[in-house]
């Protein structure tokens, strides 16, 4: 199984070694690859909608046209590891999302499945809010989530990693 993880992350904190882990431990059965969105030169979508009726996306080749869309379009399950900013996904993973707008039709003709993992110093209202945004998105694309998402309050020391670990295990 073709695994992307993508790292929503500004930092290396919560998300960025939650990314690392689930590398590490996916490729033991699979083959996984993160992407760091923040790290990856990636220009905003400028809602031309010329990839709607052309089919690919008008902007010139940078790191999503040349990298991560085709490991998006090849993968069979995608990641989407993100911290938490008023309720919803960080910018970098929001950017990243719009971004893939010409994928649409092609998800809908091969379905993907989804595994959610957020991390954020708010309540858990906060998450679920942030978690439906991507279920929205996942929606869309025709994308199926595999699993309950994976929700972590950030600085809670020693809490947390077991969780995604053994939910790991399953994919």
């Amino acid at each position: 199984m073709k695994i992307v993880i993508l790292n929503g992350s500004h930092r290396e904190g919560n998300t960025y070694n939650f990314s690392r882990e689930a590398e590490k431990n996916l490729n033991k059965k699979h083959k996984a690859q993160v992407f760091d969105l923040i790290k990856m030169d990636i220009t905003p979508c400028v809602g031309c909608l010329d990839c709607e009726d052309e089919k690919k996306c008008p902007i010139a080749k940078d790191k999503y046209t040349s990298e991560i869309m085709p490991a998006l379009m090849s993968a069979d399950l995608i990641i989407f590891a993100t911290p938490v900013y008023f309720n919803m996904p960080s910018a970098a993973m929001v950017s990243l999302i719009n971004r893939t707008n010409n994928l649409c039709g092609y998800f809908s003709e091969n379905p993907k499945k989804a595994f959610v993992y957020l991390v954020g110093q708010t309540d858990a209202e906060s998450m679920k809010d942030a978690h439906k945004c991507l279920q929205t998105y996942f929606e869309i694309m025709g994308m199926e989530e595999i699993t309950d998402p994976i929700i972590e309050i950030a600085r809670m020391p020693g809490e947390g990693k077991e969780n995604y670990v053994d939910a790991l295990k399953n994919i």
